[in-house]
């Protein structure tokens, strides 16, 4: 028997949404990084018509940032009607929309909790705030707040205060992630305005790398007639001191079969328009500088190209899609420890892959911005990508072996004209001793990168009478690894930075006035040189500190991971063992002993965390240090009574974000079967891997996993 129930036809349900879904789950939580909350503003400046778009931290240190636009800005009516609605967008359906659910707008949480917009649209200026902590006093549904209108001509556009900054935001991680956002042809203007404090980084654009680039590939796609191999236009040049050493356009058949069966799959999966991709990877052999084609020394390239281009980088509607380049999403570095000659290191690789902005729809992007939601679409495309770089990775290969050949024709002549000059009597000739051989001139007023080399003589010193002193100090002390720019304020009166030049002793790597990380240590002089004046900057680079080691090669002596001191007291017993052995005859100690140490590190950080337990896989135990890592390293809110020790160690590993993206790539690395194997191989069935692997293996992913849990130690955050 059903009972009659009975129905109050006025009484109805709704969804009621709580506000820690506006200022957390859509907006702080959802996004991770702090540049992509930047790059969502930027975004949605230039969905709104903006050809301009400024940021301004100048004034970062009285707690505010400014956001501000010249695009078509909102009236008060819309204000309402689309800012405020939340979970839908006026640009619903185009490739382009960066706004879909509100995340765009309330990313703005992740970087301050409060902010204030005031928006223009030529006729009307209207503005709001809205603050965090008010969200979270009203109740779930009522949440409002007022807007002010005034009926007056001002310039169109949108301006956004951000009050009550994240203490974790880190300059330095915003100009590195911000510098290749905009694609080449994107002419959006974006000006990033620093703090006085501040010194930019100087990177180099791919132009300006464009001559010294050894290995590149175009490939071209068009996905709306793509049905057979031939449909893939693909071009491998390799070239030395420009000259073409090798060509392929032809895949091999390992790889056509694959790319087959693929195309057989595609339907209309792979319907995304037309598709280009540049690729290019770099040849880096300090002893055959000389005979390779570039006019920038390799560690610039590391430091002020690669550190922001590297990797294969996705751009759609003018924009880089994150989750992408630096983020090996490709998976290279799993292949390269497969099969290292074959295989191109993401490090070491640019790529630049640009989207169809409108057909391109079946590539849809993540809520959080980082990266594509997997679906069968972005499967495949994948693994087309996959086998074009592997294709790519045989092509280098082969190009190497070339290019290993020429360079040795060259040695040989070099040798035969060396001889016929000592058996012509020549020998000694041209022999004057300078104290500036072969020294580099800069004038950064060009603006260029490449250093222009010049013999400088006799330069009459200024200051001669009352005459203002061109240099505020001079001498100044850096630590291995640190950058300087020689044109700060705090060295260089600001009166004569124009047409100022730099000289620099023989050895020192500068690239736009900036003196290079990767600089050997000592005492180097720099002459600041305007009209006919000079004076001299004493230069000290300090040996980085290692604290109990003996001479070991370079293995487990330098990290880019972090800063500072090296400590090898725990382990040092199994570093010393490798003083002195030459690693190409005694590579299987070397290669368990990488495995000991680590086992050893793993081993101590587990012990002392009452929340973990000692597993019989070695993989496992990897997994669950680098998980707990993760949430140990972690700031828990501004009440976290280890804030600071976590933020000193932070600092030194470069920030918060640089730490957590380490982690999690080593995380992925050691979940995969293929890399946990290829560890287990190492020591019970020992094969010879190259020493640069060997050097990588060392100081990319040893060395800093021992150096962070022995900072954790050192601060008591575990015992």
């Amino acid at each position: 028997m059903i009972e009659n129930i009975k129905v109050d036809e006025n009484k109805k349900a709704k969804f009621k949404v709580d506000s820690r879904l506006i200022t957390q789950i859509l907006g702080s939580e959802i996004i991770e990084s702090h540049s992509i909350a930047f790059a969502e503003q930027i975004k949605n400046a230039q969905d709104a018509g903006a050809s301009e778009v400024t940021i301004d931290f100048s004034n970062m240190k009285n707690d505010e940032i400014i956001i501000t636009d010249n695009g078509n800005g909102m009236s008060e009516l819309e204000v309402e009607e689309n800012w405020f609605l939340l979970g839908n967008s006026k640009k619903d359906g185009e490739a382009s929309t960066s706004g879909g659910k509100g995340i765009g707008r309330l990313s703005l949480f992740k970087i301050g909790d409060s902010f204030q917009v005031k928006t223009s649209n030529g006729h009307e200026v209207t503005t709001f705030s809205i603050s965090n902590k008010e969200l979270m006093k009203e109740k779930t549904e009522s949440f409002e707040t007022d807007l002010y209108t005034e009926i007056r001509n001002e310039s169109i556009g949108t301006q956004i205060k951000i009050k009550e900054l994240d203490n974790e935001i880190i300059l330095k991680e915003i100009e590195l992630e911000l510098n290749n956002l905009l694609s080449d042809d994107n002419k959006l203007d974006l000006k990033i305005i620093y703090p006085v404090d501040f010194t930019p980084t100087p990177f180099f654009t791919k132009g300006d790398i464009e001559g010294v680039v050894p290995f590149a590939a175009s490939i071209f796609i068009d996905f709306d007639n793509f049905n057979k191999i031939e449909d893939i236009s693909y071009k491998f040049t390799a070239k030395l001191q420009n000259e073409i050493i090798y060509t392929n356009t032809k895949f091999l058949t390992k790889f056509t079969k694959i790319l087959t069966q693929l195309i057989g799959k595609k339907e209309d999966t792979l319907n995304i328009g037309n598709f280009s991709f540049l690729l290019a990877n770099f040849f880096f052999d300090n002893k055959e500088e000389k005979f390779l084609p570039q006019s920038i020394k390799d560690k610039s390239i590391r430091e002020y190209f690669l550190k922001v281009h590297q990797g294969i980088n996705i751009y759609r509607n003018g924009f880089k899609l994150y989750g992408h380049g630096s983020e090996d999403w490709l998976k290279l570095a799993e292949n390269r420890v497969s099969k290292p000659g074959e295989n191109i290191d993401n490090k070491l690789s640019y790529g630049v892959i640009t989207l169809d902005n409108e057909k391109s729809i079946l590539l849809k992007e993540k809520s959080n911005r980082e990266g594509f939601i997997r679906n069968e679409s972005s499967k495949l495309f994948k693994d087309l990508l996959t086998i074009i770089v592997k294709q790519f990775g045989q092509d280098r290969y082969t190009a190497t072996r070339e290019i290993r050949s020429k360079i040795q024709s060259l040695k040989n002549e070099e040798e035969h004209k060396k001889a016929d000059i000592t058996s012509n009597g020549n020998e000694g000739e041209n022999s004057e001793d300078t104290s500036l051989d072969k020294t580099i001139v800069e004038n950064n007023n060009k603006g260029g990168h490449s250093a222009a080399k010049t013999e400088v003589k006799g330069i009459i010193a200024g200051s001669e009478g009352n005459q203002k002193k061109i240099l505020k100090i001079a001498s100044k002390k850096i630590d291995h690894g640190d950058t300087l720019y020689l044109k700060d304020d705090n060295i260089v009166n600001s009166e004569f930075l124009n047409e100022l030049k730099l000289i620099s002793s023989k050895g020192l790597l500068i690239e736009a006035g900036i003196v290079s990380p990767n600089n050997v240590p000592g005492k180097y002089i720099v002459n600041y040189i305007y009209g006919e004046n000079s004076e001299s900057l004493n230069l000290i680079i300090n040996e980085r500190k290692i604290i109990k080691e003996k001479k070991s090669k370079s293995f487990f002596k330098d990290s880019n991971h972090f800063n500072g001191e090296i400590n090898l007291s725990d382990i040092s017993e199994l570093v010393f063992q490798l003083d002195g052995l030459k690693y190409s005859e005694k590579n299987l100690l070397y290669i368990i002993s990488f495995r000991a140490i680590l086992e050893s590190t793993i081993k101590n950080y587990i012990s002392k965390r009452p929340t973990l337990e000692l597993s019989g896989s070695f993989k496992d135990n990897v997994l669950a240090a680098i998980d707990d890592l993760l949430i140990i390293t972690e700031i828990k809110g501004k009440k976290d009574s280890l804030k600071e020790k976590k933020t000193a160690i932070h600092k030194k590993f470069k920030g918060r974000d640089q730490l957590s993206s380490f982690l999690t790539s080593l995380k992925v690395k050691f979940d995969k079967e293929k890399y946990d194997k290829f560890f287990h191989s190492l020591t019970h069935n020992p094969a010879t891997i190259e020493e640069t692997l060997a050097l990588e293996l060392a100081n990319d992913i040893i060395l800093p996993i021992h150096v962070l849990v022995h900072c954790l130690e050192e601060a008591g955050i575990i015992g």
